[in-house]
């Protein structure tokens, strides 16, 4: 609980630090100003009108193309100048997972939850036109996730199943002009893992594990409120002296989403696996299921 209360005091600390930013890129943009919800409205007509998804691509190309070329024609250092666009995305995930241990035994239920901030400049690096397109944007990601209750199945001895990750990452997005685009995010961060009864029903006590990660998010707009999203991330083999061995996280989560105005709400199939190898002997635990989410674009 005190993790996921340090992301969203994080995140809180995002959008004050982002707020003067916003107000000089709505008073600049709009010329009046107009408040929080102006600039919101201004940013959602921007983001929709940049959007690629794939009904309007066939149905309107060269639509499209002017759009992108009347706000990126420029460039990063042409006539519109070096603006950054600030892109802050607040996500919430659950998750009811099934948890299996690869001897075929089954541990019980889970219910996980994750809460995940995401801050990028947009068009850090940005040159629009109907045969060229370059544009770039970096940013952070911090998160939280833990699973909040174990239900020990009958069959099992295992009475206690915990972990708790956190984690941040630089974020670097090669295609795609907003959180609200078509588009593709690469990931490298650490994280801490504090797991207890993973790999063993007899693991009754706490132990930390970090390491390096490498992720990814893709997401398709097949129409303009209608997506595909899809999510990749893994670890390298860690050795750790906590537990004697080496580990290695590995975790796929993809479904698709529905999208109203600056919110997205959606459901994607997990799949996460942690395995412990140690001279001679390799154990994986996986936990399965579906996590409903919900995120807020600002």
């Amino acid at each position: 609980m005190a993790k996921q209360i340090q992301v969203i005091i994080i995140s809180l600390l995002l959008v004050m630090a982002c707020g003067s930013v916003w107000a000089q890129d709505s008073s600049t943009s709009a010329g009046t100003g107009g408040g929080p919800f102006a600039y919101l409205n201004q940013k959602y007509s921007e983001r929709k009108a940049e959007r690629f998804d794939i009904i309007s691509y066939l149905t309107n190309q060269k639509k499209i193309m002017a759009a992108q070329d009347a706000k990126y024609g420029g460039g990063g250092g042409g006539a519109h100048g070096f603006r950054i666009h600030p892109d802050l995305v607040l996500s919430y995930m659950s998750e009811p997972a099934s948890l299996t241990r690869d001897d075929g035994s089954t541990l019980g239920k889970a219910q996980t939850t994750m809460l995940r901030a995401q801050f990028l400049a947009n068009d850090l690096i940005s040159q629009g036109g109907p045969r060229r397109l370059i544009n770039i944007d970096v940013g952070i990601e911090a998160y939280n996730e833990q699973i909040q209750s174990f239900t020990a199945d009958a069959s099992t001895t295992q009475s206690v199943y915990k972990t708790s990750e956190s984690g941040a990452a630089l974020l670097l997005r090669p295609f795609g002009r907003s959180s609200q685009d078509t588009g593709l995010m690469l990931k490298i961060g650490y994280l801490n893992l504090s797991e207890t009864g993973l790999w063993a029903t007899s693991n009754t006590s706490a132990r930390s594990l970090g390491s390096l990660y490498f992720a990814g998010e893709a997401k398709l707009y097949l129409l303009p409120f209608l997506g595909l999203q899809g999510e990749y991330q893994g670890t390298p083999l860690q050795s750790s002296s906590a537990i004697g061995g080496s580990w290695q996280l590995s975790r796929w989560r993809y479904g698709g989403f529905v999208e109203f105005y600056m919110l997205a709400v959606g459901a994607l199939i997990t799949d996460s696996s942690y395995k412990f190898t140690q001279t001679g002997s390799e154990v994986t635990d996986s936990d399965k299921g579906v996590t409903v989410f919900a995120s807020l674009f600002f």
